[in-house]
């Protein structure tokens, strides 16, 4: 009898043990997942803005070209001006769809630019007299005159 209850005690210690092991892995298999999540979230957040930048620049690229055929003025610029610049640039006059570059704003001097991201976020930017100026950057850098092709 001594020697089932020594047995089971043992048992139950093993048990014990076992379960304060499982449980440590545990914690650490979730530290390590939310540090991994997070590192891929931050990741995918900037590839997304720097895709958005990309297809902005592409489409003041091509408003620029548009700028130095009229005069240097945007007035009269529509969407359709923007896609010949670039084959996968897709611009339409308002609001973006996904992957888009959404046209408005557009005065003699200046109009805005937006990118919708596959997250649903979108980005714009601003373009005053060929100076673009990107508003959803967290540290934005100095507005710089875009490369404006010859005339």
């Amino acid at each position: 009898m001594a020697s089932e209850k020594g047995n089971k005690s043992l048992w139950l210690i093993g048990c014990g043990i076992l379960a304060a092991f499982l449980l440590l892995f545990l914690c650490i298999a979730g530290i390590i997942a939310a540090i991994a999540i997070s590192s891929y979230l931050s990741a995918r957040d900037k590839a997304e803005s720097s895709q958005a930048e990309t297809m902005l620049r592409n489409a003041s690229m091509g408003a620029e070209v548009y700028r130095v055929n009229n005069d240097g003025s945007y007035t009269g610029m529509t969407a359709s001006d923007l896609t010949g610049f670039t084959s996968n640039l897709k611009v339409v006059q308002g609001s973006p769809g996904t992957g888009q570059v959404g046209l408005s704003e557009v005065t003699d001097g200046s109009y805005a630019l937006t990118y919708k991201g596959a997250s649903g976020k979108m980005y714009k930017a601003t373009v005053t007299e060929g100076s673009i100026q990107f508003d959803f950057k967290s540290n934005p850098v100095p507005s710089a005159p875009l490369n404006t092709p010859s005339s």
